[in-house]
């Protein structure tokens, strides 16, 4: 049985999906880039093959860069956010998913799939930039202290609405609440209105 998808089929394969992939060698040298991840870091791949990873990326180092650390480890690392800076001064904010590459059941290099993630943190920022402006020195970043309360968290939206009576619902219930959500999308605002709604709103948060 002949393979339809032979070296060069995959690599255009590759070239077209929605998130960047690399793929370096043990030497932590960069032997693959797709298009998108060289468009997201500011790469030419022509150029960047063949180079070790922290040459391309002066930012990263061994203890921040996810490729290397499943390089040195052989331990895949799932759904990681990394934030770095590119060598034209780009900063650069990605969901990572690095895997090991094993031949022979030796490890032979790493791979990383990449989610830009840039505009959605650009715009966090914009948002607790403008959530200060509004409500004076508060801070959205967790401290000693709530600030925020249910009145602070305004909105139309009818999953926000439903999200935020489910809230004041669990601000009321002794037990233990996990919040979960997306970076941005106001996870320390909803804990804080929790705490200040409820029994222990006078004890440290």
């Amino acid at each position: 049985m002949v393979s339809l998808i032979d070296e060069k089929n995959l690599s255009i394969i590759l070239d077209h999906v929605s998130d960047g992939i690399q793929v370096i060698d043990v030497e932590g040298r960069l032997v693959f880039c797709n298009r998108l991840a060289a468009m997201l870091d500011d790469i030419n791949i022509e150029n960047s093959l063949g180079k070790h990873l922290f040459e391309i990326y002066p930012s990263l180092d061994e203890e921040n860069s996810t490729l290397y650390k499943v390089l040195r480890t052989g331990i895949p690392i799932y759904n990681h956010e990394q934030t770095f800076t590119t060598y034209k001064g780009k900063k650069v904010a990605t969901v990572n998913t690095t895997l090991p590459v094993r031949k022979n059941g030796h490890l032979v290099g790493a791979m990383e799939i990449s989610h830009d993630v840039s505009a959605v943190m650009a715009l966090s920022e914009k948002v607790v930039t403008l959530q200060n402006k509004m409500y004076g020195s508060k801070d959205t970043t967790a401290s000693d202290e709530a600030h925020f309360t249910f009145d602070d968290i305004v909105t139309r939206n009818a999953r926000m609405l439903t999200a935020k009576s489910m809230a004041m619902k669990a601000a009321r219930i002794d037990a233990p609440v996990m919040i979960w959500g997306d970076t941005g999308t106001g996870k320390e605002l909803f804990v804080q209105a929790i705490h200040n709604a409820g029994g222990r709103k006078k004890r440290p948060f």
